[in-house]
């Protein structure tokens, strides 16, 4: 398990700031929020990338984000 860190999160929730994360992330990497998937489509985020992105954000609000030396 990686080592906590210390995070400033400027009086925000660690679920406030991994949903905002999560929301910038999500608008960079140019998916789409949609009920209907269509086949081959890959700007579709389904209900695994979006639980997987927020869980991963809230990992590194909490400070326990591996940092990549």
């Amino acid at each position: 398990m990686a080592e906590k860190v210390e995070v400033k999160l400027g009086g925000k929730s660690a679920e406030q700031v991994a949903y905002d994360l999560m929301e910038k992330i999500f608008l960079l990497e140019g998916k789409r929020w949609s009920s209907e998937t269509r086949k081959g489509e890959e700007d579709h985020a389904d209900r695994e990338y979006v639980l997987d992105l927020y869980g991963e954000c809230l990992h590194a609000a909490q400070g326990y984000r591996e940092w990549a030396s």
